[in-house]
């Protein structure tokens, strides 16, 4: 009775995946057909969607040379705007690389402090923990942890210092890779 039922399941699923896999709804789209917009296609993409455009004259309305030249102005002040706005994010993108590489170098030098005083704590807890340690009768060495609080600041000394130290180095590295190096592209 049970291997009837595994194959009646068996049989339900194979009937599944089979309606679902010649489901219109899932077949792919068709591709449309590739062609590019041609250059008064873009124009007009362009001007349609960026209200700083000026509107150009409507097509047999009657102009004369004042109203030709106030258009003349109105587009070269437009594209003298947009061409200002390209210059103004080059230098944004420009100072933005600048900066990365500054922080880039702070974040290692950080880090390398911070290995480098982890890598002190690891000698002297080593120096400590040597074979000429006074031990507390079990034969176990005092390496206990001491923190002292006061107006003069924190004094800590611990023999897993340098290990706390590096850890926290390491993470502070490994959040600056993943959230703040990425480059993305912006366009």
């Amino acid at each position: 009775m049970i291997s009837l039922r595994r194959s009646h399941h068996r049989f339900a699923l194979a009937l599944l995946l089979a309606a679902l896999h010649s489901s219109p709804a899932l077949a792919d789209p068709p591709a449309p057909p590739s062609s590019l917009p041609t250059e008064a296609q873009r124009r007009a993409t362009l001007l349609a969607f960026d209200p700083a455009a000026p509107e150009a004259p409507a097509s047999g309305a009657p102009t004369n040379s004042a109203t030709q030249d106030a258009y003349d102005k109105a587009m070269q002040a437009y594209f003298s705007y947009r061409q200002q706005g390209y210059l103004h994010r080059q230098q944004a993108f420009e100072w933005q690389s600048w900066s990365s590489k500054v922080i880039f170098f702070a974040v290692l030098l950080l880090v390398l402090s911070g290995m480098a005083f982890a890598s002190v704590q690891f000698y002297a807890g080593m120096r400590r923990a040597g074979p000429a340690s006074p031990t507390d009768g079990t034969g176990s060495t005092e390496t206990g942890t001491e923190l002292e609080l006061g107006l003069q600041g924190v004094k800590v000394r611990s023999p897993v210092l340098g290990v706390v130290v590096l850890t926290i180095s390491l993470a502070f590295f490994y959040l600056y890779l993943v959230y703040v190096y990425p480059i993305v592209n912006a366009f």
